[in-house]
């Protein structure tokens, strides 16, 4: 049989040279010889399938045992279907059988805990039932489950493709294409083998070569990785993005809090300093003023650490619960006790350590839970809920004049979100890598819209890809701790880049002048009036988030930052150079107006750039098994940057002088304009898969 599909192939080649013409060209003849020819490309890929049995005995052998144990056997068959009754029963795969053992490979990976508790149940000593009970407990059983139906699950479904009658030949094509495409993107040393083990199958073909050249003439279907790369878009609808909304709820309310947490300190300050009604405290010096608005960036990496050490194992719900407690603890700290310097100080650390745990947690879990072509919109609008806190207890504190009161009533944020929460699941992601593969999917059906599990098995096979590629890959099989993954480009490529991104984004975003806004308005000389100034202040940030949405998903992220950063480095220069050389009573009055406008416009700008598009990308860049370890790293190094910028302001102004600032800020962004032109990559509209693949790629 194998001889005569040779001689086949044989025969086509005198109908394919380089002088044959559409016109010349036997379609009748070739499709009654090409089929042969795709007959043995489908047992091709069985090869490729019994090549990845050859490697992994022991599952193998556990297939092999499960048969054995309830082949012919009712009694067990009976406790299986009385454990789960929904549960079919053990696959028998058959070598003959092109693809079966693949499928039953993904049975047993997707029933791994079920089937091992009803395995743990029997009593009895047959062989059988203890080689099965000996396999389930191996270590690596579970993970090399996973690795084959991640990297090798897609097999037995192209073999059936390949066996189905009246396909297209291009489609056939395609199919083949596609396959070795799959096969390059897989992981590890086993997947560089089998990838050989392919192209040296195919390579044996003699006539996969003529068909390839007979596709040529209907039409030039050429599959490329750039084709199957170009925009992710799982094609969900609308249904799909107002349920990612609605999940998102929660976060949106930490993010309330968190600039709520923020701009409260500036609130206080500025009502200390104006030394009116119930907003002193009998003998604070400016010393204690300063500690109280820098102690909320100090507390923050507190609780971004301790957040990397519990998170893995708690998940995001219980750390979010644990986050609103904190921010009521603020509150009732106010509340209980007497308003001393210690008071405030506890209020401000406490206030810094919600935000901490609250940074952390928005970034990865909307940064899991979101559908690649949403996830760069949907994160940056955290950033407009952080500004509504802000607007929210800047304006509040405008009508009442008493900042107590402001803080008592933003307790209603953290009481609304308990309720949020009750209605929120933890990410797939999450849940995959603590091995809940079923809740996971489940999951994600809901959050895409609750759509069959057929529609999201591509992204769920995405997921699981991502998922085992990080926490069982080779790296780290060879470095258990979380501390030995900063060795490797996948975490200190992205690592790296993100330390340096938080740097120039605190300075473009005028996080040093922020604790001390009332003096910065107030030294404009506007007529406008300090209090509604610093009212208008998170406005403005709110409209360049809300630009930020619609945008993301346009223009990109480079190119968001590179333009605002550029914007944000001209107006800090121009307000330095017209404050220095414009400062004559005849210029005040339209210099103070211009000053003003330029400030406002690099507050806008910076929160349609530089400032969200940072923790969109940390949610992004960072691998899964060290997602939160990194995650958690940035959010203390911006929140200690950010005590430091804010401790140290007044120093600096009183030492270079207040313009001098604004000059020293913009030169500073103009640095950090060429770095991010030469060194910060697009991650817009791409799988988390595809990102940590390219800064495994990037040197260190």
């Amino acid at each position: 049989m194998r001889l005569q599909k040779i001689e086949n192939s044989k025969k086509i080649q005198p109908f394919i040279n380089k002088n044959t013409i559409k016109s010349d060209f036997n379609y009748d003849l070739c499709n009654a010889l090409v089929a042969a020819n795709i007959t043995c490309l489908a047992h091709a890929c069985h090869n490729v399938c019994e090549e990845v049995r050859a490697y992994y005995k022991n599952v193998d052998q556990l297939i092999s045992e499960m048969k054995k144990t309830f082949l012919k056997c009712p009694k067990r068959i009976a406790v299986l279907k009385e454990k789960c009754p929904e549960l079919p029963n053990p696959p028998r795969p058959i070598i003959t059988r092109w693809g079966t053992w693949i499928n039953a490979v993904k049975y047993y990976c997707t029933n791994f805990n079920e089937l091992k508790s009803i395995i743990e149940e029997f009593e009895e000593e047959s062989e059988c039932v203890r080689a099965a009970k000996r396999l389930f407990k191996m270590p690596s059983i579970q993970s090399n489950l996973v690795y084959i139906v991640s990297n090798f699950g897609f097999l037995p479904d192209t073999i059936t493709k390949l066996e189905t009658r009246g396909v297209l030949l291009s489609k056939s094509v395609d199919i083949v294409n596609n396959i070795q495409i799959k096969l390059e993107e897989c992981n590890g040393e086993i997947a560089k083998l089998i990838l050989d083990k392919f192209n040296k199958v195919i390579s044996k073909n003699k006539g996969w070569e003529n068909i390839k050249k007979i596709n040529q003439f209907p039409a030039h279907v050429r599959v490329t990785k750039i084709q199957m790369k170009e925009g992710v878009d799982f094609g969900y609808g609308i249904k799909s993005t107002l349920v990612q909304c609605l999940v998102l709820t929660t976060t949106y309310f930490l993010n309330v809090q968190q600039g709520i947490d923020v701009m409260m300190p500036t609130i206080i300050i500025g009502a200390l300093q104006s030394n009116k009604g119930d907003n002193t405290v009998p003998g604070i010096t400016t010393e204690q003023i300063s500690w109280i608005g820098s102690l909320v960036y100090l507390s923050p990496p507190i609780g971004s650490l301790f957040l990397s050490l519990v998170q893995v194992r708690l998940g995001h719900r219980a750390c979010m619960a644990f986050t609103n407690l904190i921010q009521l603890s603020a509150v009732l700290v106010v509340v209980l006790f007497p308003i001393t310097v210690s008071t405030l100080y506890a209020c401000s650390v406490l206030m810094g350590l919600s935000t901490g745990f609250a940074t952390g947690l928005s970034i990865s879990y909307s940064g899991e839970v979101c559908e690649p072509k949403l996830r760069g919109s949907l994160t940056s609008a955290l950033n407009v809920f952080y500004f509504v806190g802000f607007f929210f207890v800047s304006t509040t504190y405008a009508i009442t004049n008493s900042w107590k009161q402001s803080l008592i009533i933003t307790v209603a944020v953290p009481l609304a979100n308990m309720v949020t929460l009750s209605l929120t699941p933890d990410s797939p992601m999450w849940l995959l890598s603590r091995g809940k593969t079923d809740r996971a999917r489940k999951v994600l059906m809901k959050l895409r819209g609750y759509v069959s599990e057929e529609k999201c098995a591509p992204e769920f096979q995405e997921m699981v890809q991502y998922v085992s590629l990080s926490a069982k890959s080779e790296e780290a099989k060879q470095k258990p701790s979380s501390l030995g993954n900063f060795s490797h480009p996948g975490m200190s490529s992205p690592l790296k880049l993100m330390l340096i991104y938080i740097f120039f984004s605190n300075v473009m975003s005028g996080v040093p002048y922020a604790p001390y806004l009332l003096h910065v308005f107030s030294s404009f000389k506007t007529q406008v009036e300090p209090e509604w100034a610093m009212s208008a202040y998170p406005g403005f940030s709110i409209i360049g988030n809300v630009f930020t949405i619609l945008l993301v998903h346009r223009l990109g992220k480079r190119y968001l930052v590179l333009s605002t950063i550029t914007f944000c480095s001209i107006s800090y220069l121009l307000i330095g150079f017209i404050g220095q050389f414009y400062a004559d009573a005849e210029y005040a009055d339209w210099a103070s107006w211009a000053k003003l406008v330029l400030f406002f416009g690099s507050t806008l700008s910076s929160s349609l750039g530089i400032m969200p598009i940072g923790w969109i990308l940390m949610s992004e860049v960072f691998p899964m098994k060290s997602k939160n370890l990194g995650c958690s790293i940035c959010s203390a190094v911006y929140f200690f940057l950010s005590f430091f910028m804010t401790k140290f302001y007044m120093d600096l102004e009183q030492f270079i002088g207040f313009y001098n600032t604004f000059m020293l800020f913009g030169g500073i962004g103009l640095i950090g304009l060429v770095y991010f032109y030469f060194r910060l990559p697009e991650t817009e509209n791409k799988t988390l898969k595809e990102i940590a693949e390219h800064f495994k790629l990037e040197p260190v």
